[in-house]
């Protein structure tokens, strides 16, 4: 049983440590796009005489432009930002209710230690509804795990 709790704890905090760099990639995205719309659309128009010359680039970055803008809304980036970040929240303090049993494990009489565990477990699958849509990183996951490992002075396996 310890070991159960030990892993399941390391894994919440790679969760929340995975969801955390998620939302930032996504908040980072839906920036960049948002200045280049906004350097495309005043550019154009302050540039006009200079764009008389360089009419393909011009085109070019009038029709990025429009595709971006219209599809920001679709992508949702702020959405899924916000959604990102509540599921990295979740899992800290999943985190943190699993520390609380781990340091109390040899003291809780086994039915505390139960409804303890119990709680925690509903909350692992009310987060697992929330993190079906989201995208799976692989390599960022490995990271996180090892970082994990590392905040822990574990061996990285």
């Amino acid at each position: 049983m310890r070991e159960l709790i030990w892993n399941t704890l390391l894994t919440a905090q790679m969760n929340g440590c995975y969801w955390s760099r998620l939302a930032s990639r996504f908040a980072r995205r839906e920036k960049w796009i948002k200045i280049f719309l906004a350097i495309t659309s005043s550019g154009t128009v302050a540039g006009w005489t200079v764009w008389n010359d360089y009419a393909i680039v011009w085109k070019a970055l009038s029709a990025l432009s429009a595709v971006l803008a219209v599809s920001l809304p679709v992508l949702d980036y702020s959405g899924r930002v916000t959604l990102l970040n509540k599921i990295s929240s979740k899992y800290a303090q999943l985190r943190l209710g699993y520390d609380q049993l781990w340091a109390q494990i040899d003291v809780l009489t086994p039915d505390s230690f139960n409804l303890m565990q119990a709680e925690l477990t509903k909350k692992e699958i009310e987060l697992s509804d929330l993190q079906v849509n989201e995208p799976d990183d692989r390599e960022l996951l490995v990271h996180c795990q090892t970082e994990v490992l590392q905040s822990r002075g574990l061996p990285n396996v």
